[in-house]
């Protein structure tokens, strides 16, 4: 508190403590006022008056490994009103910013929790309310849309086929009527098609060779050498686009992660699974120091073109207007 702005400190002071009395010590009115909240009936009366979002915010702030303004704005983008409520908690004495400096010589701002109140706040504090799921229902069984069954059957049709490719790399009509003969339970919508076949291709399991797409049977005999649950990571992970095979690895995982994070039971809608992805992601940011080879420029439209492609790729399934994970297929 004794870096606040002069106006803003006695502000809080006068609000707490009432009228301050001169000649005055700054130190001295932070103990004053850390004995004030420090009284178990000034704690009751904070905890009172916390409402549904306050629990949210605060919850965030506890688990986030990233807590500044910018990252909460985005992880609760869903709530209303976010930005006066964070003022409004600051303000309540809640919430406190921690500055520090990082390697960039910028200045950071987390957001904490106040020391005085945390015993007491903490058993309100329930991490699952984040990422609850919308509703409940019996889990669901169906194919992946990168089993070994489709691999095979792409691996043949364009060891076969030669012309199957528009020059702006789309499918030519012909070929998306061959490929929905052949998966027949494919859907009508034939984006699943390009998407399984931009992850082959960053993989270097397919080759564009002009009209055609040469199957590199050499990498399909390493891809193949991969558990099976392992290989559809690989696929998922090379959608992003290219990577070093380290980076391609924890890419991998962190899909990985993301799925086996999810109730089999529970049905999400768009922002719950973004918000899930925001939370991994911000996890990885902290655990590979800020490390962007793993997923490269990412932004939001890129978080939400992922989830899409798990939802193309069948590891999500519909249900009316939510999202299931498709669970019994995953391994």
């Amino acid at each position: 508190m004794l870096y606040l702005p002069e106006r803003t400190f006695f502000l809080l002071m006068r609000l707490y403590l009432g009228e301050i009395k001169t000649p005055f010590n700054k130190q001295r009115l932070v103990e004053s006022l850390g004995g004030f909240l420090s009284k178990a009936e000034t704690q009751r009366t904070m905890i009172e008056s916390l409402d549904r979002l306050d629990l949210l915010i605060l919850t965030a702030v506890d688990m986030l490994p990233l807590t500044n303004r910018s990252v909460l704005l985005i992880f609760l983008s869903s709530e209303p009103a976010l930005q006066t409520r964070l003022t409004n908690l600051e303000e309540r004495l809640i919430l406190y910013r921690n500055s520090y400096t990082d390697d960039y010589d910028r200045v950071i701002n987390n957001y904490r929790i106040n020391p005085f109140l945390y015993k007491t706040v903490e058993p309100l504090l329930d991490a699952h309310s984040l990422f609850l799921p919308q509703q409940k229902a019996e889990p669901q069984s169906g194919t992946t849309f990168c089993d070994d069954i489709v691999l095979a059957g792409f691996y043949t049709f364009f060891l076969k086929e030669t012309d199957v490719l528009k020059m702006n790399g789309a499918f030519k009509a012909r070929a998306e009527k061959q490929l929905k003969a052949i998966f027949q339970d494919a859907e009508t919508d034939t984006g699943c098609f390009k998407t399984l076949c931009t992850g082959l291709q960053n993989l270097g399991l397919l080759i564009r060779e002009e009209e055609r797409l040469i199957p590199q049977q050499g990498r399909w005999g390493e891809l193949f050498k991969q558990k099976p649950f392992d290989r559809k990571m690989y696929i998922v992970a090379a959608v992003y686009g290219h990577a070093r095979r380290e980076s391609m690895q924890k890419r991998a995982q962190f899909f990985s992660d993301f799925l086996t994070s999810l109730d089999p039971r529970g049905l999400y809608d768009d922002i719950a699974l973004k918000r899930f992805f925001d939370f991994l992601f911000l996890r990885l940011h902290v655990e590979t120091n800020g490390d962007t080879s793993i997923f490269p420029d990412m932004m939001v439209e890129d978080e939400l073109r992922m989830i899409d492609t798990l939802k193309a790729l069948k590891f999500l399934l519909p249900v009316g207007e939510y999202w299931q994970l498709n669970r019994p297929r995953l391994i």
